[in-house]
């Protein structure tokens, strides 16, 4: 099976991906401290998410296809949910006890 596309932009380890639920955006979240969306077709880095300081554990989409909200989690100990049609945060949780190892839609 051939490699669809690669998709380049990361400037350090990807620690999770995940598809969004209508399958064609993919979010990684990297030890870069970036949330990136890509275009699942294209290959192309649709979005770039900043705010963490430290790099990015875990994202997870919203389940439904109309809403469309990203949660990550980071090694700063901290998650948010982003708009991703502006890629603004939304909420922010800060101070929580350790690094972050899962978020959920």
């Amino acid at each position: 099976m051939a490699c669809a596309n690669i998709l380049i932009g990361h400037r350090n380890w990807v620690q999770d991906v995940v598809f969004s639920p209508g399958g064609d955006r993919l979010a990684s979240a990297s030890d870069d401290c970036t949330i990136r969306l890509w275009n699942v077709a294209t290959g192309d880095c649709c979005l770039i998410l900043t705010g963490h300081e430290g790099g990015g554990r875990r994202v997870s989409y919203s389940p439904k296809r109309d809403v469309y909200i990203l949660a990550s989690g980071s090694y700063d100990r901290t998650a948010r949910l982003w708009d991703v049609a502006s890629g603004q945060c939304r909420a922010l949780l800060r101070n929580i006890q350790g690094v972050v190892l899962g978020v959920a839609g």
